[in-house]
């Protein structure tokens, strides 16, 4: 019975120890001794913008016992498509991203099945949902997706990696005020979209940065560990 008992309250120091050692794995680390205080701290920063422009994606299919007349009737709705979306926007564009034709055997040569892909690019995001109306009223195309862009994207970027910078060095100002900014030494910007229905664009930066105090940089420390912020 003393051995079950025993049995189970180590069981139960081991996984404390190990909710610990995961709670701590991306934490803030911090390297001292009586010279030097160096901190590596992960940062976090984002930015929140609406797109200012738009790529739809569409696919056109036409089945035809013709291989002329299959075509021309691809080229004529594509035509039409062109036409329509420039009646909303003069600046919409329809672009033809990829085309091919299969053609169908039973016995003989049966029809041919065209399959045409194209992009609709607009500048006008509050006009989305017209266009996929427009163009997806015929019935032979189908709407597969849209994906929104900035123009300048990099001011962005930028913005959102101030940000980390600023949050990575708060962390580490919490342990001395007086800490630097060193290097950075692991980067990772990348955007993502904020809802598909609402053009938003959400770009985050994460870092991974060494903070110093003042004084002269040592390569070795005396001492190591671990704080969680």
């Amino acid at each position: 019975m003393k051995k079950k008992i025993c049995l189970k309250i180590i069981t139960i120091i081991c996984l404390v120890l190990c909710a610990f050692a995961f709670l701590f794995k991306e934490s803030t680390t911090v390297y001292a001794d009586e010279d030097l205080m160096m901190v590596v701290s992960f940062g976090t920063g984002k930015v929140e913008t609406t797109a200012t422009s738009a790529t739809l994606n569409f696919n056109l299919k036409i089945t035809s016992e013709n291989f002329d007349n299959g075509q021309n009737l691809v080229n004529d709705t594509f035509k039409n498509i062109s036409e329509n979306i420039k009646s909303l926007n003069s600046e919409n564009v329809a672009i033809i991203t990829y085309s091919s034709c299969y053609p169908v055997f039973n016995d003989s040569l049966k029809l041919y099945n065209f399959s045409c892909s194209f992009d609709v690019k607009t500048k006008d995001i509050n006009s989305i949902n017209d266009v996929i109306k427009i163009v997806a009223e015929n019935e032979n195309v189908s709407f597969y997706g849209v994906n929104y862009q900035l123009d300048d994207e990099q001011k962005f970027y930028l913005e959102a990696l101030d940000k980390a910078k600023e949050d990575a060095l708060v962390k580490a100002q919490n342990f001395n005020s007086h800490l630097k900014l060193k290097a950075i030494t692991s980067i990772n910007v990348y955007s993502y979209s904020g809802g598909a229905q609402t053009g938003k664009i959400i770009i985050e930066a994460n870092i991974k940065g060494i903070f110093v105090s003042p004084g002269e940089d040592k390569e070795n420390s005396s001492q190591v560990f671990n704080s969680h912020i």
